[in-house]
């Protein structure tokens, strides 16, 4: 059995970016809840009803956001959004395999939309009039992508995510779908900006951009 890569935090924050607190040399090789977590793996905390597990964790680290950046003794990245920055680590701790570069042939593509050809576009994924989707981008299958939408470069939308018109998604974004956001909606940094797309967008859980 292959051995599982590990990173140090310091490692992981000159990638993610977040403030590290306490040994930078501390290795991370997997992510796991407060309650769970064992030696070499990371966990955060989100709500702060959670806060008494800090003291019973195994964790060899923790990521907190700034409200909760001293609850804790143990090495700590401290972030504006530790959901987000746990996603984004649990990305790079179980990378997936990036599929062949092309557009599937049940894929309905509109002609005007602008389409990097080292990106994936997969199996019955929708996408509308002027679209642009960028360099080394993922279109899992079953995506709808509406009119007019931007899709930076590295981005992975995950299977099944619908964005509507007028949106706008950073590079190396993770969406997942997960539930309708009825306002607005950026993804900027490490947390999702109502600001720039469409009212009653249907863009999943926005998770993380790491080009702040």
């Amino acid at each position: 059995m292959e051995k599982r890569k590990a990173f140090t935090l310091r490692q992981i924050v000159d990638r993610l970016g977040g403030e590290l607190v306490g040994a930078p040399g501390v290795r991370i090789n997997q992510v796991a809840s407060l309650e769970n977590a064992q030696c070499g793996q990371i966990s955060f905390l989100a709500q702060a009803r959670n806060a008494v597990q800090l003291k019973t964790t195994r964790a060899s680290a923790v990521i907190l956001g700034m409200d909760a950046q001293n609850a804790t003794d143990l090495p700590r990245i401290v972030c504006k959004n530790p959901y987000a920055y746990y996603a984004a680590v649990t990305g790079l701790l179980n990378p997936q395999p990036r599929p062949r570069a092309g557009i599937h042939k049940s894929a309905n593509v509109d002609k005007s939309a602008r389409i990097s050809k080292s990106a994936h576009i997969g199996a019955n994924v929708v996408v509308a009039r002027d679209v642009r989707i960028g360099v080394d981008c993922v279109i899992s299958p079953g995506c709808v992508i509406g009119e007019g939408t931007s899709i930076g470069a590295g981005t992975r939308l995950y299977p099944n995510v619908t964005v509507y018109h007028g949106c706008r998604i950073g590079e190396r974004c993770i969406v997942l779908r997960h539930s309708p956001m009825e306002q607005p909606s950026k993804l900027n940094g490490t947390v999702a900006q109502r600001k720039t797309c469409r009212k009653n967008a249907n863009i999943s859980r926005l998770l993380h951009e790491l080009s702040v």
